[in-house]
Order: C-alpha cells, then sequence, then structure tokens
C-alpha cells in the first residue's frame, strides 16, 4: 500500500503524511477489527492495546484516539523482559488451564470446551468436507 516494500512501522509512525493510504489502512484495520468483536461484546470493560506495534507512540495515540468511539482505551505493559508478547499470552492461557491466576480469563473464553481445529470452522465455497 505504501509502495515501499522495506516500510517499518517506525518509519510510517514517523512519516503518516508521507505514506497517508498505509496509514489510514492500518488503523483502520485494526478499527474493524474491534468493531467486529462488538458484536459478541457490546459494551467491553475496555480494550487493550498489546504488542510491538503498541510500543510506537504515534501509532499508540493514534489507536488510542480512533478506538475510544467503542470505549476505555489502555494500553497493556510487558510483564517479561526478554519473552516476547505471545510467550506472554501462552504462559496466561498455560496457567489459567491449570487452575491458577489466570483461570478466570480462561473460563471466560470458554477454552477447556473448545473441539476440532480452525479448520473445522473455515467453510470454501464450492467445497465438500470428507468427515471420517
Amino acid at each position: 500500500m505504501s509502495g515501499q516494500e522495506d516500510l517499518t512501522p517506525e518509519e510510517l509512525a514517523r512519516h503518516p503524511e508521507r505514506y497517508a493510504g498505509a496509514w489510514n489502512m492500518l488503523l483502520e484495520s485494526i478499527a474493524k477489527g474491534v468493531a467486529a468483536m462488538m458484536v459478541s461484546v457490546a459494551k467491553p470493560r475496555e480494550i487493550l492495546l498489546s504488542g510491538r506495534l503498541s510500543r510506537i507512540p504515534e501509532i499508540a495515540q493514534a489507536l488510542e484516539a480512533k478506538l475510544a468511539q467503542f470505549g476505555r482505551v489502555r494500553r497493556v505493559g510487558r510483564q517479561a523482559e526478554i519473552a516476547k508478547e505471545a510467550a506472554e499470552g501462552a504462559y496466561i492461557i498455560g496457567e489459567g488451564l491449570l487452575g491458577g491466576k489466570y483461570r478466570g480469563i480462561v473460563d471466560s473464553l470458554e477454552l477447556k470446551g473448545a473441539r476440532g481445529t480452525m479448520y473445522d470452522y473455515i467453510l470454501l465455497k464450492g467445497v465438500k468436507l470428507e468427515r471420517p
């Protein structure tokens, strides 16, 4: 979208006017994702920002402003000094599944009742599934 193959998020955030199409696409795609979730959670208590992009001040500020229409927006701080956010998330899920301090999160996500794979929920037009 930017016309530049090696554009980093940091560079995009420093020059949003130069890459206006890519900048707007980034913000809109995240806002659309949040809006889609509003079907399941009509009035969220808060919207949490995490991950690498949320640590880029310009992106975090733009997202906070754009997402405020859906509710309170808060950045989630990192707990680990070395591990990435995905590893922190895996820890939270594992701890919750074992009945630890994150049990409430796992219970609310109904993870213990999950069955099958993600492919069980993807339907492709014209493809007939063969079940054993």
